[in-house]
């Protein structure tokens, strides 16, 4: 019975080495599978653990036209082109990759862009002051305009039209210049012109606050010291008077230009567009002072008087413009791009109504016209130097430049 139950018990069976052979080949195969190159694994082991070479595969469009002839392919022959694959990758020696020609970097921004381009809107917030006031919570605040706003304050100050003795600050030689000066300004009144000149200033301030543009700079918003209308005493001779500086007006367009004039040759001077807006007293007389293209004028700097003419009106807000050649004359220097003068000590005193039409300008006519005007309003001083203009033409062929 002992013999009976020994041979009932379960005996432990040996694993054969053939099995456990094949056992270590799945599990390397299936090791395989995390490698890069299963298919060459493979291919290593049919073969006897002997290395192959690489053998390079064509694509389609590269085999001869022979090839593409053949018979199609069985199943034993694609399973070989599975097999046969590049030749797994090995370490190297040395690398060395082909040079990448990278983009160019945007150049560095300045520093400082916004004040350089925007002097004037930066002065202003330059000393801005901030301030926090307790409010109620975020959700509700948030909905507010008010609650984040900026609050910019631009101050200016608006000049006054200057008046005979204010006159003399800007050129202290008048009245020796105009014998009977204090008489012609005892009568002066200020024209509405000027009002209106310095409205518009106002309006293009505004604007440009408006929109946060530049400012017109504080050369050019202080141009015009005066526009007076002065009326001779005795013979009744009306005459506008306009202090300012002078620049050249070489860049004006041809449609400022009423009559035709050459900038370096002629001697005019453009007033703005404000002297020919309509105003309430005309039906008083008021309208007798509106210049006129053509019309004579004399351009008074220190002791020295210009004959000119009206050129034209400019529809800027700016005054004293005058020809390249005045500027010249006034400063060898000056350009188009340059100011004849530093100051407002310049005297454009206008004779509206005295236009003699015609073409170009008659330099006899000029200065014999522009002296008489200026007898009638009382004439000059003794020391003052009346420039007699010629065309500048002939004065080339006086000299033999041409």
């Amino acid at each position: 019975m002992e013999n009976l139950l020994r041979k009932r018990e379960p005996q432990k069976k040996t694993l054969p080495w053939f099995s456990a052979m094949a056992l270590g080949l799945i599990a390397a195969g299936a090791c395989s599978f995390l490698t890069p190159h299963p298919y060459e694994l493979l291919r290593v082991c049919r073969a006897g653990l002997a290395p192959a070479e690489a053998v390079p595969t064509k694509l389609p469009s590269e085999a001869p036209a022979e090839l593409q002839q053949q018979a199609p392919l069985t199943a034993e022959d694609k399973a070989a082109q599975l097999l046969e694959q590049p030749s797994p990758w090995c370490p190297q020696s040395s690398f060395r990759m082909s040079g990448v020609r990278l983009p160019n970097f945007p150049p560095a921004l300045l520093e400082n862009v916004g004040p350089q381009y925007e002097p004037h809107i930066q002065s202003l917030l330059t000393n801005a002051e901030t301030v926090f006031t307790p409010g109620t919570t975020a959700s509700q605040d948030r909905n507010l305009k008010e609650a984040y706003s900026v609050s910019v304050s631009i101050d200016v100050l608006l000049p006054k039209a200057a008046g005979g003795h204010e006159l003399l600050a800007a050129n202290p030689a008048l009245s020796s210049v105009f014998p009977r000066y204090a008489e012609l300004m005892q009568a002066a009144t200020v024209s509405p012109w000027y009002h209106a000149l310095y409205l518009r200033k106002q309006t293009l301030v505004r604007k440009a606050a408006a929109m946060v543009e530049p400012l017109p700079d504080s050369a050019s918003f202080y141009d015009t010291d005066t526009l007076l209308e002065l009326t001779a005493p005795e013979c009744g001779r009306r005459l506008l008077w306009l202090q300012a500086g002078m620049k050249a007006a070489a860049a004006a367009p041809a449609e400022e230009r009423e009559i035709p004039l050459r900038d370096e040759l002629d001697p005019f001077i453009l007033l703005p567009a404000t002297v020919q807006d309509k105003r309430s007293d005309e039906k008083k007389g008021g309208a007798d002072f509106r210049p006129l293209p053509g019309d004579f004028a004399a351009v008074v700097v220190g002791k020295r008087v210009f004959p000119a003419i009206v050129g034209g009106f400019v529809p800027r807000v700016e005054t004293g413009e005058a020809s390249v050649r005045l500027c010249r004359m006034v400063r060898e220097k000056a350009d188009a791009d340059g100011s004849a003068t530093s100051g407002l000590g310049v005297s454009y005193l206008v004779f509206p109504g005295t236009a003699e039409g015609g073409a170009g300008v008659d330099y006899a006519r000029l200065n014999v016209r522009v002296r008489e005007l200026l007898a009638e309003i009382g004439g000059l001083g003794a020391d003052v130097e009346f420039v007699d203009l010629q065309e500048v033409i002939a004065l080339q062929e006086a000299s033999g430049e041409r």
